[in-house]
């Protein structure tokens, strides 16, 4: 589909909308133009561009994940998420990721404060990490076959890939966030189970920093930060602007329902970590539709059953969703 062709009416204003990606193109496709007459160019009063407003959920993701890296050294005592260094930084990291094994050092060398400085950490990490061992681009590398093959086994025929977050997808890192925290006991077997078939009984070092970080408090309540939000704003969202009625025109409305919903979960996180927590009172079109269910309700309730081992996922979560207002 190509610039020009789209052409909307709205309220009685003629409007020339057009697209810039291919998941605006998917958007506007297929059922979901068929209530859009075309009309002239040269009729119309005005242009106008409109995306398919989900890059704005992909912005709010990448300054959520911000914000939550922001707000571990504030909270006292808190763990920090565990750290993702490559085979050559782990190595000269030895002492500080292992210090239990003894011979750490009370002050870093310029060598390991380099490697600990190219080093990363958190949830977006992990999934990312997990996106290059489970659905690697390369086929000849991680494990992505063996992944699909072991998953419709446990789970049936269907599409079994991970998430593509090595890709433009839009919301890849929620869901892969949801995939993870869903399925964790299944994960850590797997990844022991690919340990097993080998000869010498080894992981590779990505395998390894996985097995650590999904069993890492900090680094699961930043993957249960990330499907709360998905759950509550984000897979909503995604739906309402992907829906049958979309239009650039009339989306006003709904950005401020997102940030009149945001600053009512700020003001009152109970809504969200209280006992009484539904989806009509939680969720972005609670109020609209509170006979509406999750996107994903078993990842919900995995993510509330593990909130007593994770005794920083409030504060986490609430950092993140000011990042979307």
């Amino acid at each position: 589909m190509t610039l020009g062709q789209l052409f909307l009416s709205s309220a009685g204003v003629n409007a020339f909308t057009s697209t810039n990606c291919c998941c605006c193109a998917s958007v506007l496709s297929g059922h979901r133009t068929q209530h859009i007459k075309p009309i002239s160019f040269a009729s119309s009063p005005f242009a106008n561009w409109g995306g398919c407003c989900i890059d704005k959920e992909q912005n709010a993701f990448k300054r959520g994940n911000a914000e939550m890296i922001a707000e571990w050294p504030k909270i006292p005592g808190a763990q920090l998420p565990f750290l993702w260094a490559n085979k050559h930084n782990a190595a000269v990291l030895r002492k500080v990721l292992h210090p239990e094994k003894g011979d750490s050092a009370e002050k870093l060398t310029e060598a390991e404060e380099k490697a600990f400085k190219e080093s990363t950490r958190g949830g977006c990490q992990t999934v990312k990490m997990a996106g290059m061992l489970f659905d690697n681009s390369d086929d000849s590398k991680g494990q992505g076959d063996r992944h699909t093959d072991y998953f419709r086994m446990l789970y049936g025929k269907g599409d079994r890939r991970f998430p593509d977050v090595w890709n433009t997808r839009f919301g890849s890192h929620g869901e892969a966030a949801v995939e993870l925290i869903k399925h964790l006991d299944v994960y850590l077997k797997f990844a022991r189970d690919i340990r097993l078939s080998k000869k010498q009984w080894q992981f590779t070092n990505i395998e390894g920093n996985l097995v650590h970080s999904l069993q890492d408090l900090s680094t699961l309540t930043e993957l249960g930060a990330t499907v709360i939000y998905r759950m509550i704003i984000a897979a909503i969202y995604m739906k309402m602007v992907q829906g049958k009625d979309f239009n650039p025109l009339d989306l006003g409305p709904l950005h401020e329902q997102v940030q009149t919903h945001i600053q009512r979960l700020l003001d009152n996180p109970d809504v969200i970590f209280g006992e009484n927590m539904t989806y009509a009172t939680a969720a972005l079109d609670g109020r609209k539709n509170p006979e509406g269910s999750w996107d994903n309700p078993q990842t919900m309730q995995a993510v509330f059953a593990m909130r007593r081992m994770l005794s920083h996922l409030e504060a986490i979560t609430m950092a993140f969703f000011p990042a979307a207002l």
